[in-house]
């Protein structure tokens, strides 16, 4: 008791009447408890640990209030393992009282045991490569290359099948096709012009258009029936023409991004 004599002096009187009891009787249970409580306002961790360390000596571990009170303290104090060991003993004693497991997860949390791990439990990695069907680039940084490769590999993670919206065409799905527009042609063998950029206009106004010379604003081929072709590359990667005759319907339920206009953003061969 030579450090609680010593430290009488800033105690104040009930802190001294507590220190007085117990340089005559160690083992008071509830004077430790008390002075802990005064030693730990003080700033003085160890000797509030020295008290309710006594506490715990005293009743054999039984009095669960002090061995969490001692763990929590030791929890504080960096010593992290006999924190852990006592307050799991406590957690598992009381198994259906929050406040014990909550004691033991912010130990947890104070110790050894990262958060990340607590929060995220498995592998703390993984490895992305580049996806062949998506974009790469070589821009000399390789920590650049390495996120630009991850951003399309969320971007998979994150895309949908079909958009629904119950205020647009009775709910139906907007640009769920499959099959993603790469060019669109309109004319003959012989005459065609490129109206891939005119129709990525008529598709963010309509699903479904009746097209002719009007629609595209040129006649390629004069005195000839004309079609519109439309190249596409399937969910299997292979491409897929679709081929519409002059004064037919075009819907472009089929086509992925339709309305939104997110394609033909691949180099064409230019080809009929």
């Amino acid at each position: 008791m030579a450090r609680l004599r010593f430290l009488l002096a800033g105690l104040g009187n009930r802190g001294r009447q507590w220190a007085t009891i117990l340089a005559a009787e160690p083992n008071q249970t509830y004077s430790n408890l008390r002075l802990a409580a005064l030693l730990q306002r003080l700033g003085d961790p160890a000797g509030a640990i020295d008290c309710l360390r006594r506490v715990v000596e005293v009743t054999g571990g039984q009095d669960l209030d002090a061995v969490t009170s001692l763990g929590i303290a030791l929890s504080a104090d960096g010593q992290h393992d006999e924190a852990l060991e006592l307050l799991s003993m406590v957690a598992k004693a009381r198994p259906d009282v929050g406040s014990a497991q909550g004691d033991l997860a912010n130990a947890l949390l104070n110790g050894t045991v990262p958060t990340q791990q607590l929060r995220d439990p498995g592998p703390q990695s993984t490895t992305y490569t580049e996806d062949a069907g998506l974009p790469v680039v070589r821009s000399g940084n390789l920590a650049f290359d390495a996120l630009f490769a991850l951003a399309g590999h969320e971007m998979k993670l994150d895309s949908v099948k079909e958009i629904r919206d119950g205020n647009y065409n009775g709910g139906d799905a907007r640009d769920a096709g499959q099959y993603v527009i790469l060019s669109a042609q309109y004319g003959t063998k012989r005459n065609h012009v490129d109206v891939t950029n005119r129709l990525k206009e008529l598709a963010q106004r309509d699903r479904i258009f009746r097209m002719g010379n009007s629609t595209f604003g040129v006649d390629p081929d004069h005195g000839r029936i004309k079609v519109l072709r439309i190249y596409t590359r399937g969910p299997d990667g292979r491409q897929r023409k679709f081929e519409y005759r002059e004064g037919s319907t075009v819907d472009g339920s089929q086509f992925s991004s339709w309305g939104r206009g997110e394609w033909a953003n691949e180099r064409w061969n230019g080809r009929w």
